[in-house]
């Protein structure tokens, strides 16, 4: 298969040419994982802050504040994305989810600690189709991005929801949602 730079602008991509790819399947793995790291931290943040010791509403509450901070996280994820590149703003996507992640793991049953964790997780998760869509136009340039998008973006959503059977198992078979975060 040939991959094409961003600076041609032939319109050949076909599917087959997408999913036998290295790039394609550079595409849809790591951001089908990071899809998983972001909607299962979503799914999971109100039930493990109740287990660290959160009545519902409050954990709704610190949830709602978590939001607006991702919203911030967006927008500066989106000026590195401009100024540095879509790669440079995906590894810092990854590391937000990784360091967060880690932090509300070991911080499991310090409420605080939880929150600060999961809310440095989710502090870039609203950046997550902004960087795929500039990775994508940026790889495969604009005339291919309709048919690049298509297949790799459904691929990657594909492995993300792999999420939901992630979750539901973890917590049915270790019984706690703390889990989740590794």
């Amino acid at each position: 298969s040939q991959i094409l730079t961003s600076a041609e602008t032939t319109d050949t991509w076909r599917i087959r040419d997408l999913l036998t790819s290295k790039q394609g399947w550079l595409f849809i793995i790591p951001w089908g994982l990071l899809g998983i790291a972001s909607t299962g931290g979503v799914m999971a943040f109100i039930p493990y802050l109740m287990e660290s010791g959160m009545e519902r509403i409050t954990a709704a509450g610190y949830y709602s504040i978590a939001s607006i901070i991702s919203c911030g996280g967006s927008i500066l994820l989106g000026v590195v994305d401009a100024k540095k590149g879509p790669k440079v703003a995906a590894v810092i996507y990854a590391a937000c989810y990784m360091v967060g992640y880690a932090i509300a793991f070991l911080m499991h049953g310090n409420t605080i600690g939880v929150f600060v964790g999961l809310t440095i997780a989710v502090a870039a998760g609203g950046a997550n189709a902004n960087l795929c869509t500039s990775l994508i136009s940026n790889q495969y340039g604009r005339a291919n991005y309709n048919q690049a998008w298509r297949v790799l973006f459904t691929g990657q959503n594909l492995l993300r929801s792999l999420c939901y059977l992630g979750i539901g198992t973890i917590t049915a078979v270790l019984g706690s949602y703390s889990y989740v975060c590794l």
